[in-house]
């Protein structure tokens, strides 16, 4: 079918399709290197168009361009974002889940991509489940969305997906995530009260974080304590999310003698002006939030939308050199943060 003179027939991407047996939608996503096909099938489709003499029609390249440029750019594929979260309504009151979902769709919308919310846990999808449906789906491309602690192990058949965690590290088996870097937080965050003079400073987390965040937190402070010389045993009080939490927490801050506070994902206005250390003196204290708190608030603000973005940025990435399975050496990349006077 290779044509050899001025009258011989152009070869159709229908040509290509039949000798390929696959339907011709395949073929033109081969021939655009589009990643909703896997590498090897794109390979051999292409191989067989240039076998056959396949050349783009210049005419119809000129009619898709003009179209291209007056209509919306449709999605180039589909990405999961999934959540533990129990229902919708839980995920839309989560303000931390809402603010990396919709930056996460934001940038997949920037590069052509839909990202779709799905919901794994006892009363949603199982994992299981969900391996099936994305794949009828032709989803391959995985955001974990901040899973919760409680979520320690997902049953996926993660050799057909891509996936990349967001600050979901407690995940097994393990994947790459990307992750604020709590550590370096904590330290920014103690060295702003040392530098003003306080002394016995504690931290509290809400527990919804996690051990793993946690431990960064402690990591962090206790790099700058020894450097200062105060190595004191550090005091943590983990804080639900409901303010019956702020009694006890001005007990704690109490009875540890502190002058000084470091907080994360603590919801609690005011708690500067309102508690008191026992001994008449004021308690500083320094935000590390996972929301952009409103400006004059002395903390570590929020970077929840620049997680989502990067995300979404390797994921496609990966998708692109179809770079499915676990991998080999699961690595994070942790965000640098800046304080806020």
């Amino acid at each position: 079918m290779n044509p050899s003179g001025p009258n011989q027939r152009r070869v159709t991407m229908s040509d290509v399709a039949s000798v390929a047996h696959v339907h011709k939608s395949t073929v033109s996503l081969a021939l655009r290197n589009q990643p909703q096909l896997n590498a090897a099938t794109r390979e051999r489709i292409r191989k067989i168009a240039m076998e056959l003499g396949y050349r783009p029609d210049p005419m119809l390249e000129l009619f898709n361009l003009h179209r291209r440029t007056l209509a919306p750019p449709r999605p180039a594929g589909a990405l999961a974002f999934v959540s533990d979260l129990p229902n919708p309504a839980a995920f839309a009151r989560s303000e931390r889940h809402e603010m990396i979902f919709s930056a996460a769709r934001e940038e997949a919308k920037r590069l052509s991509f839909a990202l779709e919310l799905f919901l794994v846990g006892s009363a949603q999808l199982s994992p299981a489940r969900l391996s099936q449906v994305l794949q009828a789906r032709g989803i391959t491309g995985i955001l974990l969305g901040a899973l919760s602690p409680a979520t320690r192990s997902l049953n996926i058949d993660w050799g057909k997906f891509c996936v990349i965690g967001i600050e979901s590290m407690q995940v097994e088996p393990r994947v790459d995530n990307v992750s604020t870097d709590y550590c370096q937080a904590a330290r920014l965050s103690f060295l702003q009260l040392w530098q003003r003079g306080r002394r016995n400073v504690g931290f509290a987390v809400a527990q919804s974080l996690g051990a793993e965040i946690e431990g960064q937190l402690r990591a962090g402070y206790l790099v700058e304590a020894y450097a200062k010389g105060s190595a004191r045993k550090v005091p943590c009080f983990r804080i639900a999310e409901n303010s019956a939490n702020i009694e006890y927490l001005s007990e704690w801050i109490v009875a540890e003698k502190l002058d000084a506070v470091v907080g994360c994902g603590v919801d609690v206005p005011g708690l500067a002006t309102s508690i008191n250390s026992g001994e008449g003196g004021t308690v500083a204290w320094a935000s590390i939030d996972i929301r952009d708190l409103p400006s004059g608030c002395p903390c570590v603000p929020g970077i929840l939308g620049d997680l989502g973005r990067r995300a979404v940025e390797l994921l496609i990435m990966r998708l692109q050199i179809n770079l499915l399975g676990l991998p080999a050496n699961p690595a994070t990349t942790f965000f640098p943060v800046e304080w806020r006077d």
